[in-house]
């Protein structure tokens, strides 16, 4: 560290935030990962009680879900900025149509999204042959 950089002092903003003094500036020491998700979502929530506003920074977009999962639980109203939510990433939908899939056959929309995802060469052309040989039935394929 730099000598000017170690002196530093970090504290909250003195100015005010919706009628209500910016809070000091804690440290927690979380058990894990999902405690620390679960605090922060706690703060959250409180502040929203109070029509209070709260910015969340992470590093790494898998720490997403973490967060994500205790502001749902908690009803907290949300939104990601310069990503996705982590239930909009194509990984994630990708997991679910298999998942769908295996519990309902019959799940053609995931089905056809299981079919390209690794690609395997089958298109629109071998689907539709599929599903003429099963009869027309697109949900028999």
């Amino acid at each position: 560290l730099s000598p000017v950089r170690s002196q530093l002092l970090l504290r909250a903003a003195a100015r005010e935030q919706g009628g209500a003094r910016a809070p000091p500036v804690s440290l927690v020491l979380a058990a894990d990962s999902r405690d620390e998700a679960a605090f922060a979502a706690a703060v959250a929530a409180d502040a929203h009680a109070r029509g209070l506003s709260v910015a969340m920074l992470y590093r790494k977009n898998m720490q997403a879900l973490e967060l994500e999962q205790p502001l749902l639980k908690m009803g907290v109203p949300y939104s990601v900025s310069q990503g996705k939510a982590f239930a909009e990433r194509v990984e994630v939908k990708d997991l679910m149509a298999y998942l769908l899939w295996l519990d309902n056959p019959s799940a053609y929309t995931a089905f056809k999204r299981c079919l390209g995802v690794p690609k395997r060469g089958v298109g629109d052309a071998s689907l539709e042959k599929l599903v003429a040989a099963a009869g027309g039935e697109a949900a028999a394929v």
